[in-house]
């Protein structure tokens, strides 16, 4: 008998990238929470910077926003190995993060031109949108990461931003708006 989605570890999910098209910038930094969904219980955490190939296509902002120097990324492994790994520590769960159009259409792309087969539930799970459903009506008024860990009296995310930071916070939210709620 499979498992319900519902049961399964949820993969909480946060990248950090050269830009907003997943078309023409890439990513670099991948940061990933493997959680209990029923307890919200940290099972395993991943992160990995990726070695960009035409950082001279990033939008400068996006670089700001992630704080990346090339120094920095001396010891980035490359797109493919990067996203075996994350396949790797992701297999048999459920995608979630706080943005996950964003990050899905970034990374289902990356895995479609690596030819990297991704073993996890169909479900994506959203954090905006599960926020909203929870929240509309308790005055929040903006659902970014930030507003959102504001509301929950979670430290915001530092800047620069880094994957896995962003990951932790997401996975504090998931676990105060779903659990602890």
């Amino acid at each position: 008998m499979n498992t319900p989605f519902t049961k399964l570890p949820l993969a909480m999910t946060d990248i950090e990238t050269t830009g907003l098209n997943p078309m023409v910038h890439e990513i670099i930094e991948i940061g990933c929470v493997i959680l209990n969904p029923q307890t919200g219980e940290t099972i395993n955490e991943f992160e990995v910077k990726i070695a960009p190939l035409r950082i001279s296509d990033a939008h400068p902002k996006a670089l700001e926003v992630n704080g990346y120097r090339q120094e920095d990324w001396r010891y980035a492994v490359s797109l493919q190995d990067g996203l075996q790994q994350y396949a790797d520590t992701i297999r048999g769960s459920v995608f979630c993060a706080q943005n996950a159009t964003f990050d899905w259409s970034f990374l289902s792309n990356a895995f479609g031109r690596e030819y990297i087969n991704l073993d996890i539930d169909y479900h994506r799970l959203d954090l905006v949108s599960l926020s909203y459903a929870k929240l509309r009506d308790k005055g929040v008024m903006k659902y970014n990461l930030n507003s959102l860990a504001e509301f929950f009296n979670i430290a915001p995310e530092p800047f620069p931003h880094r994957a896995l930071t962003g990951a932790r916070i997401a996975a504090q939210v998931y676990t105060r708006l779903m659990i602890n709620g």
